[in-house]
């Protein structure tokens, strides 16, 4: 099943409505204009059906198509970063000495 990405302003999150009434999410903070990416949550019933790596491709090529930058907080989101490093052009690295 594919599900569509929902930017929640008011939630500060991004979301897949699973149908259920339930929400799979990635909850964010921007701060001076960059993304930061706190933590990945999928109902447990749900769960190893590949919501979570749905959700974080959406949120990134979202991210990617408003040419908005991240910093990854979540360890869920830094695993899967690890494993595809087609997105890391979307990650935030600080100057040095910054």
């Amino acid at each position: 099943m594919t599900y569509n990405l929902h930017k929640n302003t008011s939630e500060n999150r991004f979301e897949f409505d699973l149908g259920d009434g339930s929400f799979a999410f990635i909850t964010y903070k921007i701060s001076a204009g960059i993304y930061l990416l706190l933590h990945t949550e999928v109902p447990e019933v749900p769960g190893g059906k590949g919501i979570a790596v749905e959700l974080a491709e959406q949120t990134f090529s979202f991210l990617r198509n408003a040419n908005q930058k991240t910093k990854i907080y979540c360890t869920f989101l830094l695993k899967y970063l690890g494993k595809h490093p087609e997105w890391n052009d979307i990650v935030y690295h600080s100057p040095e000495g910054e």
